[in-house]
């Protein structure tokens, strides 16, 4: 991007037809909505998108595509009056869906990732204050209309943020995370699953 505004919090995709695709947080019409943009060659870009319009803040999208192709971004809002998950999705990249509230939890919840893995289920992760303190939680949907209740997967006296999740090749979940649990300073952490409901230790 070259815009006189602030564009952040970047994710970036190659869909199912080899197009490129980015979503990000942007400030260029005075407020901070999610854009996107695609691309067939890498270099040659569409104009931007505008997906939000919301007079709240919106911030940290992440943008996947699922096995049906329908494109996913799940981001951070302030529209509900408190920090909240919320998503949008779109079968080609141009028209998006409203967006949908993922969380409702009166703490704040901010910074999802979320991936589908290769039995279809829909995995959202993000970090939420609802301990009073900044720990990973997680859900699943297996239709991604119906969602679990939320998991904690960090359960420390520490600060917990800035997760993301895969799928790997052998069907084993990862999450990572910045965590300043072994000497009050930011490190990365990991922890890995077979379901998704048995977690290793980090």
């Amino acid at each position: 991007t070259t815009n006189l505004y602030d564009d952040w919090y970047h994710s970036l995709i190659e869909d199912s037809n080899d197009e490129y695709w980015v979503a990000w947080m942007s400030w260029r019409k005075n407020n901070y909505d999610i854009w996107c943009s695609n691309s067939k060659d890498g270099t040659n870009w569409s104009e931007p998108i505008q997906i939000t319009r919301n007079i709240s803040t919106d911030w940290a999208p992440h943008l996947i595509q699922d096995s049906s192709d329908i494109y996913w971004i799940v981001f951070s809002s302030g529209r509900s009056g408190n920090k909240d998950i919320w998503y949008v999705t779109s079968a080609d990249g141009k028209n998006w869906s409203s967006p949908i509230q993922f969380t409702t939890d009166s703490a704040e919840d901010d910074c999802p990732s979320i991936v589908q893995d290769s039995k279809g289920t829909y995995w959202i992760v993000w970090y939420s204050t609802r301990q009073e303190k900044k720990d990973i939680y997680y859900s699943s949907s297996t239709d991604g209309i119906t969602w679990a209740t939320p998991t904690l997967l960090s359960d420390q006296e520490s600060t917990n943020m800035f997760p993301f999740i895969i799928q790997d090749s052998d069907d084993n979940y990862w999450i990572t995370w910045t965590s300043d649990r072994s000497d009050g300073l930011g490190d990365i952490w990991y922890c890995t699953s077979e379901n998704g409901n048995i977690w290793s230790t980090p």
